[in-house]
């Protein structure tokens, strides 16, 4: 529990609850009047009528710390269905301002009471309101956009209590899409001009960003659904033409040498580009060089003698002379 220290008597303080009630506890730790305290319940108990007087009369000679405390806002929650609504929020985590910044949510805000509700119960009050209202049901994408100003572990506090509520079915059928996030002061002074929650215009930025033909004007008005929807076409848009791309970059992969071709019969060459053709012939004069052919001299035929001829010829007569005589 956290308390703002309205009187100290180390290690007894006196202090004011976020339930307004004043809290004798305990500290190891030195505390200054006006600083907050994180106690364990078995530290403290409910002071007396005398001690609870006793703070009483401390409160009023510093009632301007411990009202700048508890009665202004440490940090805002806005909550964007359709209804846009601006909580100022307390350092206990009470919800000590509300305010609907467009017709939905002053709508909304008009028969929801919320203050000094945890912040926590403040959402859900506002999401049980707007299925009532209709700004929430099984046939719509329903997106329920937090965005904080505070510190990020209460934010992360929020986020898992209000996540723990819409995964508990109490909202039968509904399951809404809860987003988290963040906003700095300047946002917030910024939507504050704008009369628009500083998440709205966080959201509004992202899609002029991704497509500046969009208006402003016109997503102010627009359910943060669309919004959203808006942002994912986009996305889709984006991917389609960065995939379209890498394939017109992408250069195919050639191949230096054909493989299993048969050889070509009119001796032509292969049709291809002129770096082809050319690294073609390249491994044609790698794998088969041109050999020169030397002239070898032929071989002189030298005439024959004339005894040697005539020999010939009679012995070639004396063969054809018994053929004659047994024709006669």
């Amino acid at each position: 529990m956290n308390v703002i220290v309205a009187k100290k008597n180390h290690p007894q303080y006196i202090g004011l609850s976020s339930t307004g009630q004043f809290i004798k506890f305990r500290h190891n730790t030195q505390l200054q009047i006006g600083e907050m305290a994180d106690i364990k319940p078995n530290t403290f108990r409910i002071a007396p009528r005398l001690v609870a007087g006793l703070a009483a009369a401390m409160i009023l000679t510093s009632a301007s710390v411990l009202g700048y405390v508890y009665y202004v806002p440490a940090n805002y929650l806005y909550v964007d269905i359709n209804p846009s609504i601006e909580l100022g929020v307390n350092y206990f985590n009470r919800v000590i301002s509300a305010k609907g910044l467009n017709a939905e949510g002053e709508m909304v805000l008009a028969e929801t009471s919320l203050n000094y509700n945890s912040t926590e119960k403040s959402v859900e009050k506002i999401i049980e309101k707007s299925i009532e209202k209709g700004y929430m049901s099984e046939s719509l994408e329903n997106v329920v956009l937090l965005n904080s100003s505070g510190d990020a572990k209460v934010l992360e506090k929020i986020k898992e209590k209000v996540n723990n509520y819409t995964n508990s079915g109490v909202l039968k059928n509904i399951h809404p899409d809860v987003q988290f996030d963040s906003v700095d002061k300047l946002q917030v002074h910024e939507a504050q001009k704008q009369h628009i929650s500083a998440g709205k215009l966080k959201l509004i930025e992202r899609a002029t960003l991704k497509n500046p033909e969009l208006s402003k004007e016109n997503l102010i008005d627009m359910p943060v659904r669309d919004i959203i929807k808006q942002i994912k076409e986009e996305r889709i848009k984006e991917k389609e033409i960065q995939k379209n791309t890498n394939a017109k970059i992408e250069k195919p992969k050639l191949k230096n040498r054909p493989i299993n071709k048969a050889p070509s019969t009119d001796n032509t060459e292969a049709q291809g580009t002129p770096g082809q053709v050319e690294a073609i012939q390249n491994d044609k004069q790698e794998i088969a060089p041109q050999v020169e052919k030397q002239d070898t001299p032929r071989a002189k035929v030298r005439p024959i003698p004339p005894r040697i001829r005539e020999k010939e010829t009679s012995q070639i007569e004396n063969k054809a002379e018994p053929q004659n005589k047994l024709k006669h």
